[in-house]
């Protein structure tokens, strides 16, 4: 029995053989089609993103109350981030304005703490920040793009290895702090970069997996894409400032 096209191999793969046929329109309906994402699933999609770009925002903003009114990271990026993050992590997805109201505040802390970094960077040239959010960007597009069109589940057999990557990055992190190996922060700065840029696609995955099944907690989902982001980032910027100080 032969199996029917999608619209979107159609739209691809049909090219106009009569030069007066108008071609097909590739839109965006015809790409969700070939993703095989149901429109429930969509919806939900949309409420994640849209928290996630508000997030990203409210970050930008903490970063530019840190540059205006410096504090101390410790106190961004511990002392106010984790007591919000536990508020989130713990109520009940029923308090959608508290927690949306949390995420924010977490947002805008986690950029606070990454102030100085900013900092640093802009005095080497500023251009580097912009180029570092548009690879950040670039790097996310990319895998989020990887995780809907591939098989389902597909990448859900690389958990338990990047957990353990983590686990070795935590373990490297701590290690700079008193061995002070240049390789030991390259590989840090680098492996980590890898390391998020495939937690992208993993959480994307499971994200699409637990609406399927039913969960629509879309704040936490968020949370878990903007954390991705910001690992990226950051050391995204640290590898530009890096190879741009003399």
């Amino acid at each position: 029995m032969t199996k029917e096209p999608t619209p979107l191999t159609a739209a691809l793969l049909n090219p106009d053989v009569n030069m007066g046929t108008k071609r097909p329109q590739l839109t965006w309906d015809l790409v969700w089609e070939a993703s095989d994402v149901s429109a429930h699933v969509r919806r939900h999609l949309l409420r994640v993103y849209t928290t996630l770009g508000l997030m990203v925002l409210f970050a930008a903003i903490g970063v530019l109350l840190d540059l205006r009114w410096p504090v101390d990271p410790a106190i961004t990026g511990l002392a106010i981030t984790l007591p919000l993050l536990f508020a989130i992590m713990f109520s009940p997805p029923a308090w959608l304005a508290f927690r949306l109201t949390s995420a924010m505040l977490l947002a805008t802390s986690m950029g606070a703490s990454i102030g100085s970094l900013v900092q640093r960077v802009l005095a080497l040239d500023p251009a580097l920040v912009g180029l570092a959010f548009g690879c950040t960007t670039l790097i996310f597009v990319t895998m989020s793009l990887c995780a809907y069109f591939a098989t389902r589940r597909a990448s859900f057999f690389l958990y338990g290895l990047l957990v353990s990557a983590l686990l070795v990055l935590l373990v490297l992190g701590v290690a700079t702090l008193f061995l002070h190996e240049s390789f030991l922060v390259y590989l840090s700065l680098y492996g980590g970069l890898v390391l998020f840029s495939l937690f992208v696609i993993l959480d994307t995955q499971l994200m699409i997996e637990r609406a399927i099944c039913g969960e629509d907690d879309f704040v936490w989902h968020a949370l878990d894409l903007f954390l991705d982001i910001i690992n990226i980032f950051v050391r995204m910027l640290t590898v530009l400032g890096l190879g741009n100080d003399d």
